[in-house]
């Protein structure tokens, strides 16, 4: 029984949870404590036997293990109901595949006779109905420490959450195709328990806050102020909701990791460019032994193919990839002057070949 393995459970328990929440006429916003409590530790039992049988009931190891997923699901359960009571935003699709649909941003076409399927699936897609908009925001479980990184993202080494909003953008095109979707937020969830250090006569209220604030999401959210409020109508200074905080005038404080519509719009142009530029070198076959190093760490600290690769640091014929920290600034106007160079050489060869037919 492994991390993988406790991370599968927490999937399937909080998958079942909301299956429950429904079949018995609740709803995020509403649900007793009690129910809430109920259903969840059904859920945990449900998915651990479902996962494991007898095995996890095997040691008492594996007991504990069972014991210590109840209890962090307990917690994830009770910080999702306060986090969505707190907006306007409602769940509307839990563990989405879009390996089997049609969908054109998981569809990479290279030519006629070439092209990839991305296969995935989407933890939790959330919408916020305003009117003629639908605002959306995704959200992807983890057990481990992942942090949302844009310099990650434009190095190529973390595409999964803006590839995940651009399913669920056009997900939400067909169920609402007369309003105009767009995109609130890309978040990671960690999945924990946290410990902190409390005074005995801090009042449960105010450890609630703390415990709240410790499990808000990572990731990015729009700027545009009423966007976030849409995710924290209480939200005075620090939210507890959103990685994002107001400066005394009411603007966006520097500390908040915020993303306007239109870098919105210039992170999806880039990512589908990422894509396509990766699909094109698999195809092509490329191979070279070309580990990157960041900040210390490189993409050889956890590969298991140490053995095989013939990678060695030490020669003169290998050599790290070294990747510059780069302020979010530049990184958008890199995103975008990259795309649209890109989308221009498209259009030109697209040109060429129609005027050769």
């Amino acid at each position: 029984f492994k991390p993988v393995d406790m991370g599968n459970i927490f999937h399937k328990a909080l998958e079942l949870f909301a299956e429950k929440l429904q079949t018995e006429g609740y709803d995020w916003f509403h649900v007793p404590e009690e129910v809430r409590i109920r259903l969840t530790q059904e859920s945990v039992r449900e998915a651990a036997d479902e996962y494991g049988g007898r095995i996890l009931h095997s040691s008492a190891r594996n007991e504990y293990a069972i014991g210590r997923i109840l209890r962090i699901t307990e917690r994830t359960v009770w910080a999702f109901c306060e986090q969505i009571r707190r907006g306007s935003f409602v769940p509307a699709n839990f563990e989405v595949p879009f390996s089997v649909t049609d969908l054109e941003s998981v569809q990479l076409r290279f030519s006629k006779e070439e092209s990839m399927r991305l296969r995935g699936r989407i933890d939790r897609i959330d919408v916020c109905d305003e009117g003629d908009t639908v605002y959306v925001k995704v959200i992807d479980y983890k057990s481990g420490n992942t942090q949302f990184d844009l310099v990650a993202v434009y190095y190529g080494l973390q595409l999964q959450l803006a590839v995940y909003l651009n399913a669920a953008v056009e997900l939400e095109k067909r169920v609402y195709p007369k309003k105009e979707i767009l995109p609130a937020g890309i978040f990671y969830y960690h999945i924990k328990d946290p410990m902190l250090e409390a005074n005995v006569r801090e009042d449960l209220a105010g450890l609630e806050e703390r415990i709240l604030k410790e499990l808000r999401p990572d990731g990015l959210v729009n700027a545009d102020p009423e966007v976030i409020r849409r995710m924290d109508r209480g939200m005075e200074k620090d939210s507890a909701v959103v990685p994002a905080a107001f400066n005394k005038d009411g603007s966006l404080s520097k500390t908040s990791k915020a993303a306007s519509t239109k870098e919105f719009g210039i992170l999806s142009s880039y990512v589908q460019r990422e894509l396509h530029r990766l699909g094109r070198e698999i195809l092509e076959g490329r191979t070279e032994i070309a580990p990157y190093e960041r900040d210390g760490a490189t993409a050889c600290d956890y590969c298991q193919f140490h053995e095989v690769c013939a990678f060695d640091p030490r020669t003169d014929k290998n050599g790290y990839r070294r990747l510059r920290k780069l302020p979010a600034e530049e990184i958008w106007k890199r995103m975008e002057l990259e795309t649209t160079r890109d989308g221009e050489k498209r259009a030109d060869e697209q040109s060429r070949e129609s005027g050769g037919e």
